[in-house]
């Protein structure tokens, strides 16, 4: 999918050793993993009519990361991102998480969403905690290890816009 070194910059971030199963360490395994991710992404689109978004700059097209909604293996509609380093503090997270939820509830009418992120992983705690998501309970998951959950219901946010 990206062959020119950004999705290893990508998948380099902080945490992807524990999203994907790995450290990975050179770009040629960065765009091995993307090309076995795509079609699997391309079967949540086909399956659920929705998924992950790519996220660009407006002002020049840059790849930033990714956000969206998927069903996760608890079969919860999940909220996820992931932005490039180059990108963190920007409020780019948190705009598209709530663009996102938005979405979730005006165009797909779901009644409730779930974010899940690390339990050490204050700033995406942060980032689920600005676009309204409130704080739900601890377990143990297979790809995160201790996790936060987040959920906000379809009445809470379509209240606060």
């Amino acid at each position: 999918i990206y062959n020119d070194g950004t999705l290893f910059q990508f998948m380099d971030m902080n945490h992807i050793a524990y999203h994907a199963g790995g450290n990975f360490n050179t770009t040629s395994v960065g765009v091995e993993i993307s090309n076995a991710y795509y079609p699997k992404y391309q079967s949540w689109y086909k399956k659920h009519g929705f998924g992950r978004w790519a996220l660009q700059t407006k002002e020049d097209g840059a790849f930033v990361g990714w956000c969206g909604l998927k069903f996760n293996e608890q079969e919860c509609v999940d909220i996820g991102f992931r932005i490039m380093q180059t990108f963190w503090n920007r409020g780019l997270a948190t705009e598209a998480c709530i663009a996102s939820l938005k979405y979730g509830f005006e165009m797909l009418g779901l009644e409730e969403i779930i974010g899940r992120a690390m339990s050490e992983n204050l700033a995406s705690h942060r980032v689920l905690a600005k676009a309204g998501m409130k704080k739900w309970k601890k377990s143990q998951t297979a790809a995160l290890g201790e996790t936060m959950y987040f959920r906000i219901r379809r009445q809470d946010f379509l209240g606060h816009e």
